[in-house]
């Protein structure tokens, strides 16, 4: 018997890439990879140990992508096997609850991040199909929705930025009817919130301009309409709002950029009254609050015909990305785009 390990399992452009460490002058010998959907063995695919695989790594491990899993997902997780028997998976090995059937397995799987793949590609395809096939729940698909759109962010990848503002839309459009529970993960009114922040985000990286505006001004319609007891929904709609305001600024729309400002102000003092009394959501509001200050601080340097802040500093107080690389391409784009509205004025 060949005494093989599964060092690493990962999703690599949208395929599972599987590691396995043995002797790399052993005799070739089958591996097969059984791939599950709701507990049940649906496929396998076979690769022969070492031939099939690259050794371009540490000594001894071996890498491989697994052929033609497109056509079976969803997928749920894949178990390397070796003549009959279950091969050891290291911590690495991340191919396992990629989709739920039911919504306790998505309850584990996804209501709280120290709960989900740590691998950002994984963790992506994962929630890629949840939004495509999960029928069981919507708010549920909302967390995917937005979780699939950060981690497309991440990974600056220009394509599965496309697929997630094609989710992002769908599932909004999908919440109508959806109630405020009143629950932060089932809450209608926080998860739809939740979407329009990650919407915009995903468009500025694509370089989306006009769609930008449309889904700022899409989401404080939203706003306008709906209050939340839930700080994280008066902080996403005031950075929101903070950069409405200076997209308007900088197009020298002076008093829509006034009275979006007036309005951020008043969204933020109205909804902090409204707002539980639980630590969390108040210490989610400070940025609220220096957001809510900053588009009054731009509509006075505007009035007074002062220099207009920067678009690094408004977008570093709007964004909501936590990969240091994203961010400071975010501010790029968003820099491109207030050169265009200089250039037109």
């Amino acid at each position: 018997m060949i005494a093989l390990t599964a060092v690493r399992g990962v999703i690599r452009k949208g395929a599972p890439e599987v590691t396995l460490k043995g002797d790399p002058t052993a005799a070739p010998s089958p591996v097969v990879f059984a791939v599950f959907r709701g507990g049940k063995r649906i496929a396998e695919r076979v690769l022969t140990w070492p031939t099939d695989f690259a050794f371009d790594g540490e000594p001894g491990e071996g890498r491989a992508r697994l052929p033609d899993t497109a056509a079976l997902e969803p997928f749920a997780g894949i178990k390397p096997e070796a003549s009959g028997k279950g091969l050891k998976r290291g911590p690495e090995w991340q191919l396992v609850r990629l989709f739920p059937s039911t919504r306790a397995e998505f309850e584990a799987a996804w209501y709280k991040r120290k709960g989900r793949l740590p691998d950002r590609e994984t963790l992506q395809f994962s929630a890629r199909q949840v939004t495509a096939h999960y029928p069981l729940d919507e708010a549920d698909r909302a967390i995917a929705a937005v979780v699939q759109g950060y981690a497309a962010i991440d990974l600056a990848d220009a394509g599965l930025m496309e697929e997630a503002a094609g989710a992002l839309r769908r599932q909004i459009d999908r919440m109508e009817g959806v109630p405020a529970t009143g629950l932060l993960r089932t809450d209608g009114v926080h998860q739809t919130a939740s979407m329009y922040m990650a919407l915009w985000q995903v468009l500025l990286s694509l370089g989306r301009f006009d769609e930008v505006v449309t889904a700022l001004d899409d989401y404080i319609a939203h706003l306008r309409t709906h209050q939340s007891p839930f700080g994280r929904v008066v902080f996403n709609g005031c950075c929101s709002m903070l950069l409405r305001t200076d997209i308007h600024a900088r197009r020298g729309e002076v008093e829509a950029a006034r009275a979006l400002a007036s309005a951020c102000g008043r969204y933020y003092v109205e909804n902090m009254l409204n707002l539980e009394q639980k630590s969390q959501w108040f210490k989610e509001t400070r940025r609220a609050h220096d957001a809510s200050g900053m588009a009054l601080e731009i509509v006075e340097r505007l009035e007074a015909k002062k220099p207009a802040l920067s678009p690094a500093v408004v977008l570093e107080a709007a964004h909501r990305l936590f990969d240091p690389r994203a961010a400071e391409a975010l501010s790029r784009r968003y820099e491109t785009f207030c050169a265009a509205q200089r250039a037109a004025a």
